[in-house]
């Protein structure tokens, strides 16, 4: 892509009124692709919801399940900055059709300086565990009965490496209470979160106070009758029984 088209396509991506974004019911975050050839991350990006629809065909016919969601101009720079969280690093602008174009996040929005963070303060941030987290969930969920395939089993077995490497976001309460999500069944878990993006899905209403943890301490802070953790449980939302932590 020569320059000035790049610098038209970084204006238009900033300053169009709308655009349209692929969302995985499986996960309820933007879908994730990865490049078969450059093997670069994308999310997918379209001008228009027909353009979009007709991209789509090709991953029906793959039974992947999709929805496609509008983006507004004013949430342009939430959602471009949050995909650094998702280690995202693509941009795929109108895939299969004759303006299909891509460029790397980073030409479009800078990552966060974490220098300019005040003492005191940390970011935290598990891009490698959310890509991943992102990909096993939109293979495993994506037919009403999951299959344990080899692909799916490497993906956990990926997934659990990350998730040891990390470090989360508690939700507190006053007096040190936590909050617990129950499922059907009435089994309890504790909510962690990767970052302060998806804290926020879950703090609407401003009821809790973050607490970093490092994985190390995760065991210790599951308190009863928790029986386990679940990350994200407004994205891809992984429940993980203590024995596995």
């Amino acid at each position: 892509m020569e320059q000035n088209e790049k610098m038209a396509l970084l204006r238009e991506l900033k300053d169009a009124k709308e655009m349209f974004v692929y969302v995985s019911p499986c996960t309820r975050m933007p879908f994730v692709y990865c490049d078969p050839e450059s093997f670069d991350d994308e999310v997918l990006l379209f001008r228009s919801q027909e353009t979009a629809k007709e991209a789509s065909k090709d991953f029906l016919e793959k039974k992947i399940p999709l929805q496609l969601a509008k983006l507004e101009n004013n949430q342009f720079l939430a959602f471009y900055s949050s995909l650094y969280s998702m280690g995202v690093n693509e941009l795929c602008l109108d895939k299969g059709s004759e303006k299909e174009t891509k460029l790397q996040l980073n030409e479009l929005v800078r990552r966060p300086d974490d220098s300019q963070i005040p003492e005191g303060k940390v970011r935290v941030e598990n891009p490698e565990l959310m890509l991943t987290a992102l990909y096993f969930m939109q293979e495993l969920r994506k037919s009403a009965k999951p299959q344990i395939t080899p692909q799916v089993r490497e993906m956990e077995e990926e997934l659990m490496a990350h998730f040891r490497k990390g470090t989360y976001i508690m939700a507190v309460q006053d007096k040190n209470m936590v909050p617990f999500l129950k499922l059907k069944n009435g089994d309890a878990y504790q909510p962690i979160f990767t970052d302060i993006g998806e804290f926020q899905k879950f703090n609407r209403e401003k009821k809790f106070r973050t607490v970093v943890v490092p994985y190390a301490k995760l065991s210790a802070i599951v308190q009863s009758p928790a029986k386990g953790i679940c990350i994200n449980p407004n994205g891809v939302n992984i429940i993980l029984p203590t024995a596995r932590i």
